[in-house]
């Protein structure tokens, strides 16, 4: 969570419309943040891979 937390911050100081990654692994899965722009705006993606399973959690930006 203070990963996450961390690259939520890191994110909204920078103000450039860019494809950043990041990627951290855990105990159980491997945790993949990316920020992304569509005509709609940016966003974050935040993805854990679990063997075969897959979480996906989009965060728009304000």
């Amino acid at each position: 969570m203070e990963w996450v937390c961390f690259i939520l911050r890191e994110d909204s100081n920078d103000q450039k419309n860019m494809v950043r990654r990041w990627r951290k692994k855990d105990q159980v899965a491997n945790i993949y943040g990316t920020r992304k722009y569509n005509d709609h705006g940016r966003y974050m993606s935040i993805l854990s891979l679990k063997g075969e399973a897959r979480s996906v959690i989009l965060v728009p930006e304000i």
